[in-house]
């Protein structure tokens, strides 16, 4: 697998459970079933266009160089 989608999984799950998982607790809400479901597509498709937009990024700067 290409290093961009390794890295873009990577901020996807960090996000992931920042947002839907620890973020509720510290706030004293519930996690509801709603949330951790929907949660998950929107966070790979996030993780996975941040990761694409870095790649990106890097490769500009190489080309600059």
């Amino acid at each position: 697998m290409k290093k961009w989608v390794w890295k873009g999984l990577l901020w996807a799950v960090l996000f992931y459970i920042v947002t839907i998982i620890i973020f509720p607790i510290l706030e004293g809400e519930s996690i509801s079933a709603y949330k951790v479901v929907i949660g998950i597509p929107i966070w790979l498709v996030t993780g996975l266009s941040i990761g694409a937009f870095f790649n990106k990024e890097t490769k500009k700067k190489k080309v600059r160089r």
